[in-house]
């Protein structure tokens, strides 16, 4: 089947296919007459859907009131398709004609023939492709065509960048909304899927952050809505591929409360390195009675045997870099809940631990910016 991801609208992409299977199967029975009518409806969809989707808009006549051999013409004008493709174009020009009996024999149209019906049938693709390039040339690439690149590409990241800029800021949208989680959660149900998904994540925050402030709250608000709407399965796997805690700065402020509530409510006494990634870039929305529960993990996490050490070193950075960007209550909050720790720990003869702690409590105060 052609390609027809380079279609902005889906139900019109959709259309497309469906109306191409149909065609095929028609052709394969030999009912040529149908294959070569639907050929010349899907070709004139194509052409229609080009004109209309320039950026400077169709020169001339309306697009949705060309008949089809207009729209050959422009297209072929435009440069959206060869000569040699405008020339094949004759074979669907009349296809119109084909539904009414009477306007055949009026106009003597020939019928439809295994001829005719193949070369009908075959210049879809010659379509799909001139058009494609030429789409891209003009209008870009679409969310489809992205996604398509990053699944089958495992270097997708060293060009992803250069490849949004010829992505219009919606379509790119539609990739974080939409099209890439649904394909994130399609790739995580087998094995081999595993390293796509992987580039899938990569790939979500490299978009994200090519988006203007108002488009990256209205991604981040979509983490909100899913609190609200799905279940701990969707919401977790979400968190923990797409979600970090800087994105706490995009949020509408009616949704802040809720989503920090979520990450609380999300890390476990002893943190794994997706609780750390959510966990960096909170500093500046946290507040005095964030302290404990915020204290609580990363020093359990530091102190357990069971943990590696790389995690530890990255909670204790995390932790540093959290103070830094906090303000002063939280501070003083946060201090106030590692003496408390000191306390117990020395009333329960704890002294090495009691010095893991002080030295932590040391690294905080040292990052204070005030």
């Amino acid at each position: 089947m052609p390609n027809f991801d380079y279609i902005e609208s889906v139900d019109l992409r959709n259309s497309l296919q469906g109306d191409y299977e149909e065609m095929q199967k028609a052709a394969k029975v030999g009912a040529w007459k149908s294959a070569q009518v639907m050929a010349g409806s899907i070709v004139e969809c194509l052409l229609v859907d080009y004109l209309l989707s320039k950026p400077d808009g169709p020169p001339g006549k309306n697009p949705l009131k060309m008949d089809l051999a207009e729209a050959i013409a422009a297209c072929k004008e435009d440069g959206a398709i060869s000569d040699r493709t405008a020339d094949l174009c004759a074979v669907v020009r009349s296809y119109r004609n084909l539904i009414h009996p009477g306007r055949m024999i009026r106009l003597e149209e020939k019928a439809p023939n295994r001829a005719s019906g193949e070369i009908a049938v075959a210049l879809i693709e010659l379509i799909v492709d001139d058009i494609a390039q030429t789409r891209r040339d003009t209008v870009g690439l679409t969310a489809e065509q992205i996604l398509q690149k990053i699944e089958k590409d495992f270097q997708i990241q060293s060009i992803l960048r250069h490849l949004l800029d010829e992505v219009r800021e919606a379509q790119r949208v539609r990739l974080l909304t939409d099209l890439l989680p649904k394909a994130h959660r399609a790739h995580l149900g087998y094995f081999e899927g595993q390293e796509v998904a992987k580039r899938i994540e990569a790939a979500f925050r490299t978009i994200f952050e090519s988006l203007s402030a108002s488009r990256k709250t209205e991604v981040a608000d979509r983490f909100a809505r899913l609190l609200r709407e799905e279940d701990g399965e969707v919401i977790a796997t979400y968190r923990m591929a797409f979600f970090k805690g800087s994105d706490l700065e995009h949020l509408s402020p009616q949704h802040l409360a809720i989503v920090k509530e979520h990450i609380f409510g999300s890390i476990g006494n002893l943190l794994r390195d997706e609780d750390l990634a959510v966990l960096a870039g909170i500093g500046k929305f946290l507040v005095p009675e964030d302290a404990r529960r915020w204290f609580g993990p990363i020093m359990l996490s530091i102190l357990s045997p069971s943990i590696e050490q790389q995690l530890k070193k990255k909670a204790r950075i995390i932790a540093i870099e959290t103070i830094a960007q906090s303000d002063y209550a939280f501070w003083q909050a946060a201090d106030r809940v590692a003496a408390s720790w000191i306390k117990a720990y020395e009333e329960r003869g704890k002294s090495d631990t009691v010095d893991l702690i002080q030295g932590f409590r040391s690294d905080l105060d040292d990052s204070i910016p005030f």
